[in-house]
């Protein structure tokens, strides 16, 4: 496919005078990403913002990915598009609860996450990291409290 066939192509898309994104037009795959199907170079293209990449800024180093600055999915904007590796990809990521709280570095009382103060617990929604001390310390009130209304853990086993 020659290079203004690939442009044209590539063209569908329309920008974001506010955000600089340029947002696919195109068909979509159901997480948002642009689809395209084409043959650049002798690579073959299934993924807008891939093409677009590849267009721009030249081969996609091998073991890297493409990651959005912009956060936007449907950009193909080369200027928002940056080679990274699978591990800064998900860690740049922001789209679930679970990308947010694993770049966390205190609990919500302030204690440090670090290796030896977080233990992995069973939650609603499969593991979960918590804070040890503010387990302890949950732990630690809970005694207190029946200590105060004179209920021993014998008692309650």
């Amino acid at each position: 496919m020659s290079t203004e066939c690939v442009k044209a192509s590539l063209s569908r898309h329309q920008v974001d005078a506010d955000t600089g994104c340029w947002n696919w037009m195109g068909s979509k795959c159901k997480d948002g990403y642009g689809k395209v199907n084409l043959k650049i170079g002798g690579k073959r293209f299934s993924l807008a913002h891939r093409a677009s990449y590849f267009l721009h800024k030249g081969v996609i180093p091998a073991g890297l990915e493409i990651d959005h600055e912009c956060k936007n999915r449907g950009c193909v904007n080369p200027e928002h598009l940056r080679a990274v590796t699978h591990a800064i990809n998900v860690d740049a990521a922001d789209y679930t609860v679970n990308h947010r709280n694993a770049r966390k570095t205190h609990c919500h009382k302030g204690h440090e996450l670090s290796p030896d103060n977080v233990i992995q617990e069973k939650s609603r929604t499969g593991i979960a990291r918590k804070c040890r001390q503010c387990k302890r310390d949950r732990e630690a009130s809970k005694r207190h409290l029946m200590a105060a209304r004179g209920i021993t853990i014998k008692e309650v086993k």
